[in-house]
């Protein structure tokens, strides 16, 4: 992500993202061919979410979709399908998520497996393109160890991280209808999204947000008329009993990224861990709706959404850290063009770990320690916003020639 002067130049990053990239194929053969073609029960070592998805859109197309939100029925469902698997989940997602995994479940499960994980990846691949042309970011997104964690979950991470990528593409290409349209469609993940319609509001993207709130009118009515109208309250009252699960510690915090899950690993209360937690979410609400107020829908000001979105949340888990993936790109992509303040480039080094690494330590010794870099990109793009918006400010001109940011970064260099 640095010029020829920097040790890790645009050269050696692309080498070493081939590297891992072909390293990764040779592991997926390798898998392929000891754990599924020679397998005697090729589905049960797979041991993932994407199991629980599958078996819900099998209930769908039985007609029984309200019943997905019966903990009893769709966990009975996943042991008939998968009786191997340890690892069962209930179905807490809204309804307009059978629209996607009905058709699924239509194919048997690897193949289902293999198009929902590709068909994910591809949509963040082209919205990161997007993001950061001429960059070596995609390369890297598909080198990263972290992406690999994430993609053996079968979760719906990469979704929304992919679906927030073009929204922030769109809206700074000042394309509100669209952005608001892909905003609206991350509505099955309401608590990633918290910041959203606040930051649309301070940025005065009026359209965006008309569109987004039209899109999960429709697709709110789309589900009461394709699944009955008590579909809506079926869900939410799995709401509260995940709600009270959580409460009861059903879902280690480990497995969660936020502040509050490392807080109450710490030994903090239940009441103390949320109120600082709510803290938190203040604070980041009130940089990003100053940043929005005064630079508006740009590409750093939705990075610093994006970053902001996993640190708003107290129920965020690991495979959601990829929703760091458009922050990250928007982030390296106006270094290289403006050029880089102090410790950018290692930060963005160890960021790009990040997932695999806060992953391994929460296994190994129960600390959930995700959101330390949730936290440190979200400063690094608060830095950044605060010095371009500074740069845009009225004051003397940067000499002729100088590319942006060349006064401050030799100011901050000395």
């Amino acid at each position: 992500m640095a010029g020829q002067d920097y040790w890790l130049n645009r050269r050696r990053l692309l080498v070493c993202s081939f590297v891992f990239i072909g390293f990764y194929l040779v592991a997926l053969f390798a898998w392929l061919l000891v754990d599924v073609w020679w397998a005697a029960t090729p589905v049960a070592k797979l041991q993932n979410d994407f199991a629980g998805f599958w078996s819900v859109g099998h209930m769908v197309l039985d007609g029984r979709a309200g019943e997905a939100y019966d903990p009893a029925a769709a966990l009975a469902v996943q042991a008939a399908h998968f009786p191997a698997q340890e690892v069962r989940l209930p179905w807490f997602y809204p309804p307009q998520l059978f629209f996607v995994f009905a058709p699924l479940a239509e194919l048997p499960y690897l193949p289902a497996f293999f198009l929902w994980t590709g068909a994910c990846l591809l949509a963040l691949v082209g919205a990161l393109r997007a993001l950061a042309p001429g960059t070596p970011a995609v390369w890297l997104l598909l080198a990263s160890p972290g992406l690999y964690w994430i993609l053996r979950f079968g979760q719906t991470g990469v979704l929304v991280a992919a679906l927030l990528s073009g929204a922030l593409y769109l809206l700074a290409r000042r394309r509100p209808l669209g952005a608001g349209a892909l905003i609206g469609l991350l509505a099955f993940k309401p608590h990633l999204g918290l910041l959203i319609p606040f930051a649309l509001i301070a940025g005065r993207q009026w359209r965006a947000f008309a569109a987004a709130a039209l899109t999960v009118l429709a697709l709110a009515g789309a589900c009461a008329l394709a699944f009955g109208p008590d579909i809506w309250l079926r869900f939410l009252e799995a709401i509260k009993v995940a709600v009270a699960w959580q409460g009861r510690g059903a879902l280690p915090h480990e497995q969660l990224v936020s502040l509050y899950a490392l807080l109450r690993v710490l030994g903090l209360s239940e009441g103390a861990a949320l109120a600082l937690q709510a803290g938190l979410a203040l604070g980041v609400l009130a940089v990003v709706l100053g940043v929005w107020r005064r630079m508006g829908a740009t590409l750093l000001s939705g990075a610093l959404l994006a970053a902001g979105s996993l640190l708003a949340s107290h129920h965020v888990l690991g495979y959601d850290l990829v929703v760091l993936a458009p922050a990250m790109a928007i982030l390296a992509a106006d270094g290289l063009a403006r050029g880089w303040l102090p410790g950018e480039r290692e930060a963005l080094i160890a960021l790009w770990l990040w997932p695999l690494f806060s992953g391994v330590v929460a296994e190994l010794s129960g600390v959930p320690v995700g959101v330390a870099g949730s936290l440190l990109l979200f400063a690094l793009v608060a830095r950044r916003c605060g010095v371009v918006a500074g740069e845009r400010a009225p004051g003397p001109a940067p000499e002729a020639g100088s590319p942006p940011l060349a006064v401050t970064l030799a100011r901050l260099h000395g």
